[in-house]
């Protein structure tokens, strides 16, 4: 059949398209339709060429569009069982396939019983059953197969199976290398639910699932590790060049390290009795960013007594939370040890100080913005003293103000803590970020606790309403005493509620005399057998 022009709408025609009729093809000038090999201009030529080039790669547009992927066919027999290791926690790889499932998880080394799983993948069990056999440390699951790689959505789930979870902890899941976003329930056996946790704790019937959107990226390398500083210092008087931790294995017993002012990359131990000097707080600043501090524990780890840091600012320390998530700026290496630290800060690590159990004197120092909430086994804080067989801590002049991540100002197991003319003040914990607020001060051990001339403050929106707790976990310090004394003391409340000076040990004594309070009402002095003092509104001129 032949297409005659008259049949043909030149209305529903655009200019430069090509039509075939009457035996021939024709292009449209706007007007009329003229045969292709009459009457052609150069410039019209062109156009109809641009036309059938563009309908060319149109058409091979259209039909790369209508190719569906091509997926390799699936080899795989599910469910994937594993073959039992030799090892405890040694990595398990099973399936064929080109996409990758990988699995990050950990088990307690308490647990006799493992925890047992079954993974789901869009609604299909794909391996059963899994058993978690690490003591504590990572242990890497690997499931291959071809499920169509990153073109649609997928969804994992880790679900209890046989003799089901036992305090499991998940520290990734991936799907061909993009993270999943962990949205499922996470209980935990003593801190009731927390929401969006990576880890589960004696959960049978757990079901956590994890959904992939198509647009998330993969992840952004590591950081890079920063190599430390160059710094030309002084020992002894003498001029000495080296990074950190050479200068400090430099400095001999009883000798004097003097770092200049300036920002400087390090983290070193310190063997030998000797004072380390900068040339003041926020002048001498020693920075943790992207460096892995000694030992995994603090920019400066003294392992003997008689060491003195001062003059310098210690700041952006951090581990991962599988390492304990608690770097400080120094910590101790051992009981029976007496550290000094003086004219001294510490303000963005996971701890504004933590200590292993020796005697600390500590004064005219800073602690602030300290706190990384509870990333590893406990909570984080500004001022942290460990229990110590006779251990003292003294503090003269301290500030330590909590930041949104830190759960106490001071917490002290030391045997005997001597505090005199110090502030210190409660954080406003953001819940979303994992930070656990408590009281201002708190002695969870018992023991001798001395105050004079401090200020304690609850400022409004604390998270926490209690200045003051003793005895919360144990009595292990009751052979000391079990004696407060907070003397000559402001007690701060913006919340309103009048704060709280808790003793959970009733055989406790409280002495508060010549305190003062600001706020709407006193503090609240509950739990202790006995108290002498009151505490009373200061005095408004």
């Amino acid at each position: 059949m032949t297409i005659s022009l008259s049949s043909i709408n030149l209305v529903a025609l655009t200019f430069g398209e090509v039509v075939y009729a009457n035996g021939n093809f024709n292009y449209f000038n706007g007007t009329k339709l003229i045969p292709i090999n009459t009457g052609i201009s150069a410039a019209n030529a062109a156009i109809i060429t641009l036309k059938a080039e563009v309908a060319t790669l149109q058409t091979q547009m259209a039909a790369l569009i209508k190719t569906p992927p091509v997926i390799p066919p699936d080899v795989n027999q599910y469910p994937l069982t594993m073959t039992p290791v030799i090892d405890p926690g040694a990595s398990v790889t099973i399936g064929q396939g080109p996409d990758q499932i990988v699995l990050l998880l950990s088990q307690s080394p308490t647990d006799t019983a493992k925890s047992e799983i079954a993974i789901i993948l869009d609604g299909v069990v794909i391996a059963a059953p899994l058993f978690v056999t690490s003591n504590g440390g990572n242990q890497i699951f690997t499931i291959n197969g071809s499920w169509g790689g990153t073109s649609a959505s997928h969804t994992i789930e880790i679900v209890g199976a046989g003799i089901g979870v036992q305090n499991l902890g998940v520290g990734a899941v991936s799907y061909d290398f993009v993270p999943y976003v962990y949205n499922g329930p996470a209980t935990f056996r003593q801190d009731g639910t927390h929401v969006n946790s990576p880890s589960v704790w004696d959960n049978f019937n757990l079901s956590t699932t994890w959904t992939l959107p198509i647009s998330v990226p993969p992840p952004p390398p590591p950081p890079v590790a920063a190599p430390p500083t160059s710094i030309t210092a002084t020992i002894n008087g003498a001029s000495t060049t080296g990074t950190l931790d050479q200068l400090c294995a430099a400095t001999p017993a009883n000798g004097a390290l003097v770092l200049p002012s300036g920002t400087f990359i390090g983290t070193s131990t310190v063997v030998n009795a000797c004072t380390i000097t900068g040339a003041g707080i926020d002048v001498t600043i020693l920075d943790g960013t992207n460096l892995e501090p000694i030992w995994d524990k603090a920019c400066l780890v003294p392992t003997v007594g008689g060491v003195t840091v001062s003059g310098m600012t210690i700041q952006n320390f951090a581990i991962s939370p599988s390492l304990g998530g608690n770097a400080t700026g120094v910590r101790d290496n051992g009981p029976s040890m007496t550290t000094t630290l003086n004219n001294f800060k510490s303000t963005k690590n996971q701890d504004g100080i933590l200590t292993t159990g020796g005697s600390w004197v500590i004064s005219n120092s800073i602690f602030e913005n300290n706190g990384a909430g509870n990333p590893g086994s406990g909570a984080t804080h500004e001022m942290y003293f460990s229990a110590g067989v006779g251990n003292t801590v003294t503090l003269m002049n301290i500030t330590a103000a909590c930041g949104p991540l830190a759960t106490h100002a001071l917490k002290t197991r030391a045997t005997i803590t001597t505090v005199q003319g110090s502030s210190f003040t409660s954080n406003f914990t953001d819940p979303t970020n994992g930070g656990n607020a408590g009281s201002v001060i708190d002695v969870p051990d018992c023991g001798l606790f001395m105050m004079d001339s401090c200020t304690i403050n609850l400022p409004a929106g604390s998270a926490n309403y209690s200045f003051f707790t003793y005895g919360e976990e144990s009595a292990n310090n009751s052979v000391a005493g079990l004696a407060v004394s907070i003397t000559n003391t402001v007690f701060n409340d913006g919340t309103g509620t009048g704060g709280h000076i808790v003793s959970s040990n009733p055989s406790a004594t409280l002495n508060v005399t010549g305190s003062t309070y600001t706020g709407s009402v006193a503090p609240t002095i509950t739990g202790w057998t006995f108290v002498t003092g009151t505490i009373v509104p200061v005095t408004k001129a």
